[in-house]
């Protein structure tokens, strides 16, 4: 190819390689730039075709002040020309800057938008001869520290000389001589599991849970960073990412197309226009969750077991429930546990239609239709995006190449793809008899000729009459989503083509476009039912199955990427704890002395610098001449450089990562200004809410408050083997949550407050914090939080603010059923008579009031419970002498007068004057506020 022809211009997507592997970042802020290497590895340790590539890809951007700058902005890319583009415009299109030796640029991540920049006043934490590079929100740092110009690695080009596909450059910052190096991260005192090594065999009692924590998760500071050095350097290959995309607005222009291209790696909604609906999956589903539990309550009825040990009897927490046939297998996908053995067997033989409760391995979810209710107003209008955050934040799909380094506009039938769901990261694929044969029978040849007789009755009938323990049993082909491939038969289960439904000049796919999916391994067609809302597959196309692609909101996007960036974070801390506590269980040499006692491993607790995400601000370290600013928020604050015995040493990384991210998903829930996340109470976001409940974070955070303390899998899922957590809910959780009272952890929950849990003990305090967050003001979505009542009262007592949360769960909330309510009252009754709380006094009158209504069974209640069999845990109001309201404080003693109480609450009394007195005063004014709840509407009592 002529060089002219490979010449990298200013708005290209690229992507840059060295010997390690890609230059890739996740897309938090603050976070250090990493290498990615260049093959993955499978569940046998073979190279793997790298997945998810998009976190390696950068955009050039010219420096706003620049003259290249103006001249890009007046050229259209794929993401913004909606105008009609005829041949005699090309010529704008074609003609973007090009990018040349010399001549600055700005390096923007593609998935975060955020720019790369040279982080100058914190050493490398690899090398500490070498500075942090770090990704920024564009216009918080200065120019000096986030442009950059490209040198030649071999003097074969000189400045002037255009950048091609190809070339091996040098990174340099422009306005210093600081090169972007390498520097490879060694721990030699961990092995493999991350944990310390020992004389006896490590790897005889290590499952495949561990081994594949290890190998995707748990050993993240073992990659090469990326940094900035002055004396060394590497060279990189650049190549371009969006390969094609010229060629797509040529033909365009050519054919008179006003519609953009649809990208691949970049996420959009596939939507059926039909059925007006979108495509989703059956984990993050509302509607369809909220229908399988009013179908659920009718068929269970009374079988419900809800709580009843903790006080809370019949069915008072009957929450969503989810159940599904897996195979012939029986699936509750529900937070409370069923009776019986947890299996099912169908009434009527006949499982030979697709239904909706087909599914295909144990609790894998399922691609099917979302029924779009608000945003049938845009589909007319084919040069808008959904606006509907709630209704497509979960309908976000990837198309990704089968060569995940080549991206650019989507080609049709030539190409083979990939389908990722962006907010879960789950693949579609298909499953059945025929492609097991496929694999284990004749992995060679073709597909239909290695399907024997029964598999091919099972492809063409659609018979399914799939057994828990017959393999041998028919099972159709059938679409499901299943984790990042690690073996080559998901490889290739999960390649489709893209179709054109209509003749077209133009081979690449256009937006709004009817296409159809055609499976690469079956051959077979994706398409759809009337009846119902299932994908299914067939040999023959449906022209009813007008599927569309369509672009969604930026911010959308930005924020289903943010969350999914964080949520993997929390996924890391919760898995690393059920690692260590199945290592414990398990009684493994890295963990016991020979007498079986836990040897706690002596470990330094480090400052914010030496961990895994560094929460300082990144602002604070481009100042202009004034003083760094200290203001770090909570984490750095609990974070200062002391010494003690930590019994988890390996993996206080990733609990420094957790702490940031809950702190940083408060903020994106809130509009405030105060960087302390634990106290922070600003606006909540409402779409931000909502967004969190659709993609089913509320569940993962208390994954995360109860990993420490308890096994988190039931005594079904370790019957599964070697099959791991992930597929069974969204974000690997337990399709269950733990039995009370919690047990089976790394450690026990009367230890939490010890000093050498103070980490996780702060993790859990900001994941109360979250929660509480995520439902402040939000009348409609505290109902998902109920099912967790009875784990909130098992926590209490610790210190966790638990108190804090529940007020905000019950303040304008009279959905909690009675029984809920009663055992909640019994609890913080009993707990003001080990020691007065303002908390708890809060918490009840916030759940005997709607605004400024009372809720007559909940104000009867309390004034029985705690106004008559428990008055004395109250203050007694008396007159005094002088005839002035004083308050008894403790009996035999004087009364103190209201006055001079509350005078000890003003903000111009000291410290020292603010102590047991002023708790007793805020007491107090809990207390009244109390009484006057139980008098909104007349006082019942």
């Amino acid at each position: 190819m002529d060089r002219k022809q490979r010449i990298i211009k200013y708005g290209s997507l690229v992507h840059f390689s060295c010997e390690e592997g890609y230059i890739a970042a996740t897309g938090l802020e603050a976070e250090d730039l990493f290498i990615r290497e260049k093959n993955g590895t499978d569940i046998d340790e073979e190279p793997l075709p790298l997945l998810g590539f998009e976190t390696s890809v950068f955009r050039i951007e010219a420096p706003a002040s620049s003259l290249t700058a103006k001249a890009q902005e007046a050229v259209a890319d794929h993401f913004s020309n909606n105008n009609t583009l005829l041949m005699e415009h090309f010529s704008n299109i074609n003609t973007a800057p090009e990018l040349m030796y010399g001549k600055t640029f700005l390096l923007l991540h593609s998935v975060s938008q955020m720019c790369v920049a040279v982080f100058p006043s914190r050493p490398s934490k690899s090398d500490p001869n070498c500075v942090r590079l770090v990704l920024v929100k564009p216009g918080e740092v200065e120019s000096d520290f986030c442009e950059f110009v490209m040198t030649p690695r071999y003097k074969i080009h000189d400045d002037g000389d255009p950048v091609c596909r190809g070339d091996e450059v040098l990174l340099r910052l422009a306005a210093f001589p600081i090169f972007v190096h390498v520097t490879g991260r060694k721990h030699p005192g961990l092995n493999k599991w991350g944990m310390p090594f020992e004389e006896d065999g490590c790897d005889s009692s290590i499952n495949a849970f561990e081994k594949g924590l290890a190998a995707g998760r748990m050993v993240d500071d073992l990659r090469s960073e990326v940094n900035g050095s002055e004396e060394r350097a590497v060279g990189f290959v650049v190549q371009r990412y969006d390969i094609g995309r010229d060629q797509a607005n040529y033909q365009r222009a050519l054919y008179h197309i006003a519609r953009p291209y649809v990208p691949s790696g970049v996420p959009v909604l596939l939507y059926h226009r039909e059925r007006e609906s979108f495509l989703t999956t059956s984990l993050t589903s509302e509607s369809r969750q909220q229908k399988e539990s009013e179908e659920t309550k009718k068929t269970m009825g009374a079988n419900v077991v809800s709580g009843g040990d903790n006080g809370i009897s019949g069915g008072a927490l009957s929450t969503n429930k989810e159940s599904s046939f897996v195979e012939g297998v029986f699936v509750s996908r529900s937070a409370t546990q069923l009776e019986g053995s947890g299996t099912f067997t169908p009434d009527t033989p006949d499982a030979n239609d697709n239904t909706d409760s087909d599914v295909d391995h144990a609790g894998t979810p399922f691609p099917l239709l979302m029924k779009d209710e608000t945003s049938t107003g845009c589909v007319s209008n084919e040069g808008t995006a959904f606006n509907d955050v709630w209704r497509s934040c979960t309908a976000l799909w990837i198309l990704e190449n089968e060569n995940s380094t080549i991206g650019g506009a989507v080609r049709m039938q030539s190409v083979k793809y990939r389908l990722r769901q962006a907010c879960s990261n789950m693949y579609l694929a298909v499953a059945g008899s025929g492609i097991d044969a496929f694999f284990e029978g004749n992995g060679e040849s073709d597909f239909s000729e290695s399907v024997d007789g029964m598999g091919a009755a099972a492809l063409e009938e659609g018979s399914d009459a799939g057994s828990n323990s017959s393999r041998n049993q028919l099972r159709a082909a059938s679409l499901c989503m299943i984790p990042p491939p690690r073996t080559t038969k998901d490889l290739q289960r999960t390649l489709f083509t893209l179709t054109p439904m209509f003749f077209t000049e133009c081979n690449f796919l256009i937006e709004n476009d009817c296409l159809t999916l055609q499976n690469v391994l079956t051959g077979m067609y994706v398409c759809t039912q009337e009846a119902r809302d299932r994908l299914f597959l067939q040999w023959q196309p449906s022209v009813s199955d007008t599927i569309t692609v369509r672009s969604s909101r930026q911010e959308i996007v930005q924020d289903v990427m943010f969350l999914r960036s964080h949520c993997e974070r929390l996924c890391r801390y919760r898995d690393a704890f059920q690692a260590l506590a199945r290592l414990k269980k398990s009684r493994h040499p890295s963990f016991h002395r020979d007498g079986g006692g836990l040897e706690p491993y002596p470990g330094k607790r480090e400052s914010s610098d030496s961990c895994e995400e560094n929460l300082t601000p990144t602002r604070a370290a481009f100042v202009q001449g004034g003083a760094l600013s200290t203001d770090f928020g909570v984490s750095s604050l609990g974070r200062q450089t002391r010494t003690t015995e930590t019994p988890y040493a390996s993996i206080l990384p990733i609990i420094y990562a957790s702490q940031s991210s809950l702190e940083e998903l408060i903020r994106f829930c809130s509009s405030a200004r105060v960087r302390d996340a634990l106290r922070l109470d600003g606006i909540p976001i409402v779409r931000r809410q909502r967004m969190i409940f659709e993609l089913n974070i509320h569940r993962l955070v208390m994954d995360v408050i109860l990993t420490p303390f308890s096994l988190l899998q039931s005594e079904e899922t370790d019957g599964m083997g070697d099959k791991t957590m992930s597929g069974m809910l969204p974000w690997g959780c337990s399709p269950r949550l733990p039995p009370l009272p919690l047990m089976g952890g790394f450690f026990c929950m009367g230890d939490a407050l010890d000093d050498a849990h103070s980490e996780v003990h702060l993790v859990c305090r900001l994941a109360f914090r979250f929660l509480r967050q995520m439902v402040r003001k939000a009348k409609m979505l505290k109902k998902w939080l109920v099912e967790f009542i009875p784990y909130f009262l098992e926590l209490g007592g610790h210190r966790f603010r638990v108190s804090d949360t529940m007020t905000e769960l019950f303040s304008e909330n009279n959905s909690v059923p009675r029984p809920v309510v009663e055992s909640v009252a019994d609890h913080f009754i009993g707990s003001l008579r080990r020691g007065r709380s303002a908390g708890h006094l809060n918490l009840l009158a916030s759940m005997c009031t709607v605004g400024f209504s009372g809720i007559f069974e909940r104000q009867a209640m309390v004034c029985q419970k705690l106004l008559v069999e428990n008055s004395e845990l109250l203050s007694r109001f008396v007159l005094n002498q002088n005839g002035e309201w004083a308050v008894v404080v403790n009996e035999g003693e004087a009364p103190v007068e209201c006055g001079a109480l509350f005078e000890l609450m003003r903000p111009h009394n000291s410290q020292q004057q603010m102590g047991s007195d002023a708790k007793y005063a805020r007491f107090l004014q809990s207390e009244i506020q109390l009484l006057g709840c139980l008098c909104f509407d007349g006082c019942p009592s």
